[in-house]
């Protein structure tokens, strides 16, 4: 919540702090919006697929040196797990763009969820389903 100012002073200061926070607040609201346009899309038309909002996301072998990028003071393990379930890959590509507008993410959900790649795609899995682990790994470990 914002508390009320009576008595705001213009100042270089306080007019970067209101466009940070304004700015941040329109990156939040974008992310919420793809994601529910993302979930409509999903259960309209592609209900057999996992959703973004009830999966679990996993990675490849190849992808494993994203995550060792992770901050150093973060308790991270890197799972080997056995799955079966629902395995869906997605190409990130489509989840980024510089828009608000809900045609435009109803166009790129589509391509996201028919599982077309972009000429340099991004991954990710998602999964739905019953999960094994086989092995646990700290991700500093892999350093």
């Amino acid at each position: 919540m914002i508390d009320q100012v009576s008595n705001f002073e213009v100042t270089q200061n306080n007019i970067t702090f209101l466009y940070q926070k304004l700015k941040d607040v329109s990156k939040e609201m974008a992310f919420y919006i793809r994601e529910q346009i993302f979930e409509d899309v999903r259960s309209k038309h592609y209900p057999m697929l996992p959703s973004r909002q009830k999966c679990l996301w996993v990675c490849e072998e190849d992808q494993i040196a994203y995550w060792k990028t992770m901050k150093e003071d973060c308790q991270r393990s890197l799972l080997t797990l056995e799955l079966n379930g629902e395995l869906f890959c997605g190409d990130d590509h489509w989840l980024t763009a510089d828009t608000f507008s809900s045609v435009d993410y109803t166009d790129r959900a589509k391509h996201y969820w028919n599982g077309e790649m972009s000429d340099a795609p991004r991954k990710e899995f998602l999964f739905y389903g019953k999960a094994i682990i086989k092995e646990i790994i700290s991700i500093k470990a892999l350093r």
